[in-house]
């Protein structure tokens, strides 16, 4: 999985399957990564065309969505790159 900021949407994060594993896969990884970082993880709901969870990082909101891949995204700026560290290895 790589995992990158949006060039066209600063508040965004995209993951990227590059193993062709099944989508759930990668959204629990990702929630992974974000609890051991003491993310709140709120449950992910049906909203039609995509699951969405709503989610926050010490009272910072973001959501997580996941349609054919899974983003993150924040209404600040400062949440994503805070998020965007817990992926950099």
């Amino acid at each position: 999985m790589k995992v990158f900021p949006m060039k066209n949407d600063p508040k965004s994060i995209c993951f990227r399957n590059f193993e062709r594993r099944p989508l759930i896969e990668e959204y629990e990884e990702c929630v992974a990564i974000l609890k051991e970082n003491g993310c709140i993880i709120g449950e992910l709901k049906d909203c039609a065309v995509l699951y969405l969870a709503k989610c926050s990082l010490n009272g910072k909101p973001f959501e997580i969505c996941v349609e054919d891949e899974t983003l993150l995204r924040a209404d600040s700026e400062e949440t994503i790159e805070e998020l965007l560290s817990f992926f950099e290895t």
